[in-house]
């Protein structure tokens, strides 16, 4: 699947803004933490970096992007 299908069925499925998605996406610190299998952490983060995401939606986020792998 292409990046930008992947961040639009991600961005419905968590109702969460592709352009912070994007982000995200791009971000090597987060995919260090999603590897290291550190996912509550790696959602503590995504609030951390994007205070406008909701902890459940930053949880969803970074569930479909360990199930993406990168």
């Amino acid at each position: 699947m292409e990046v930008q299908e992947f961040l639009h069925k991600v961005s419905v499925d968590t109702n969460v803004n592709i352009e912070l998605l994007k982000d995200l996406y791009d971000d090597t610190r987060l995919w260090d933490l999603i590897r290291a299998g550190n996912i509550n952490d790696a959602a503590s983060y995504v609030r951390s970096v994007q205070p406008r995401v909701k902890l459940l939606e930053a949880l969803m986020v970074v569930k479909a992007f360990a199930k993406e792998g990168r």
